[in-house]
C-alpha cells in the first residue's frame, strides 16, 4: 500500500492535467488520476510516477536535465507547454516514456470522467456529446446464472480436436444477420473444455469505476461430462 499523495503531488498533478486540457477543474481531474493510479495500477508503477512528479518541482533536477531551475508548477502556461514538448522529445527514454504516459491518462480522464448527476462534465456539451444517464431503479437487477452447452464429440471431432472419443466438448452455436436483423449465417463450434476461456470485461459507467481493478475478469472454463 502506497502512502497518501502529498498536496503538492496533487499540485502538480493538477498543472499537468490543465496543461495537457485546459479547465478549471483540475483539482477534481489531479484526485480522480490520483484515485485511478491507487486502485488500478502496481504500487511501484505509481511510486516512479510519483517520483517523477517529485523531479519536475526540483529546481536542481531541472536544472540539470536543461529545463531551467523553476518548478514546474511556477511556470507560466507557455513554459509549461514547452517544458513538456521538451520531455516528448527527449533523448533519455524514461522522459519521452513519462510524457506519453501522463499525456494519455491525463488527457483519457479528461473527457471519460462523466460528472455527476446534475453537474455532468462540461467538455461532453462542447464536443457535442450526450452520455446516457440509465434510470436506476430501486429493485437491483438480479443475477441469472447462465449455462453453457455441452456435446460429446464423435470420432471426427475427437481426431480433430486430438481428445478420446467421448469426451465432453462446449458447444457454441451462433446466428449472424445484416442490418435488417435477416439471418444469413448458422455456425455450430465445438471447443476443447481445458483449452477454452472466456474473459468478461465490467467496465463502469462512463467508461470509469471505483469498484473494478485491471481490464476484466478471466474465467476459466472447463467441460465436465453429463451426470
Amino acid at each position: 500500500m502506497s502512502s497518501p499523495w502529498t498536496e503538492r503531488e496533487l499540485a502538480t498533478l493538477r498543472e499537468l492535467a490543465t496543461t495537457f486540457v485546459p479547465g478549471d477543474d483540475g483539482d477534481h481531474r489531479a484526485r480522480l488520476v490520483a484515485d485511478a493510479l491507487d486502485r488500478a495500477v502496481d504500487p511501484s508503477q505509481v511510486g516512479q510516477l510519483r517520483l517523477v512528479l517529485r523531479a519536475m518541482e526540483s529546481r536542481v533536477a531541472n536544472a540539470a536535465l536543461g529545463g531551467g531551475a523553476t518548478p514546474f508548477s511556477a511556470m507560466d502556461p507557455a513554459a509549461r507547454e514547452a517544458y513538456l514538448l521538451g520531455w516528448g522529445a527527449s533523448r533519455l527514454a524514461q522522459r519521452r516514456t513519462a510524457f506519453a504516459s501522463l499525456r494519455k491518462l491525463l488527457t483519457f480522464l479528461a473527457y471519460a470522467d462523466p460528472g455527476v448527476v446534475g453537474a455532468p462534465n462540461p467538455r461532453h456539451a462542447a464536443i457535442g456529446y450526450q452520455p446516457e444517464w440509465p434510470p436506476v431503479t430501486p429493485t437491483p437487477t438480479p443475477i441469472v446464472p447462465t449455462a453453457l452447452p455441452f456435446a460429446v464429440g464423435g470420432p471426427d471431432e475427437a481426431m480433430i480436436l486430438d481428445v478420446p472419443a467421448g469426451a465432453p466438448l462446449l458447444a457454441i452455436t451462433r446466428t449472424a444477420t445484416d442490418t435488417q436483423d435477416e439471418p444469413f449465417a448458422l455456425s455450430h463450434d465445438l471447443f476443447r473444455g481445458d483449452r477454452t476461456r472466456i474473459v468478461v470485461r465490467t467496465p463502469g459507467h462512463g467508461g470509469l469505476t471505483r469498484t473494478s481493478r485491471g481490464r476484466g475478469q478471466v474465467i476459466e472454463l472447463r467441460a465436465q461430462a453429463a451426470p
